[in-house]
């Protein structure tokens, strides 16, 4: 089952990114977060195939989740 990961600090922004997703059908689980932790924390517990995330996100910069994860 494929999963998408969407982490913006904005929920307008979220809700649009969220939209565009569901309208390409190509995920069965969209998940979300709105700051950088939440983020990570769906990352370390829940099969992600792709994030789709702003740079700047509250508690954790999105360009750290990559790496946050790889060492975590």
């Amino acid at each position: 089952m494929a999963c998408v990961l969407l982490a913006d600090g904005c929920s307008a922004d979220r809700a649009a990114l969220r939209k565009a997703v569901e309208q390409a059908g190509l995920f069965e689980r969209i998940l979300e977060a709105a700051d950088g932790l939440r983020a990570l924390r769906l990352l370390l517990a829940e099969p992600i195939d792709v994030v789709v995330c702003d740079l700047v996100l509250p508690q954790l910069d999105g360009g750290k989740l990559p790496r946050t994860r790889l060492q975590g």
